[in-house]
């Protein structure tokens, strides 16, 4: 293997990288979306959430 081979083939690697901590990054964000939706789901009552969809506290809830 050549120079410009094992560089395109660190490129690519450091790509894949990148792509899959942006993958793990939506799962983390799509898990939390469906607790608070599940959250949401198990209120009886009409009243408004207490909590937006990342976690920190609605002011005044």
């Amino acid at each position: 293997m050549n120079d410009r081979e094992a560089s395109l083939l660190e490129q690519l690697l450091a790509e894949t990288r990148r792509q899959t901590a942006a993958i793990e990054n939506l799962t983390e964000v799509n898990l939390k979306l469906v607790e608070a939706l599940a959250e949401e789901s198990e209120q009886e009552d009409d009243t408004e959430p207490s909590r937006y969809l990342d976690g920190t506290p609605v002011p005044g809830r």
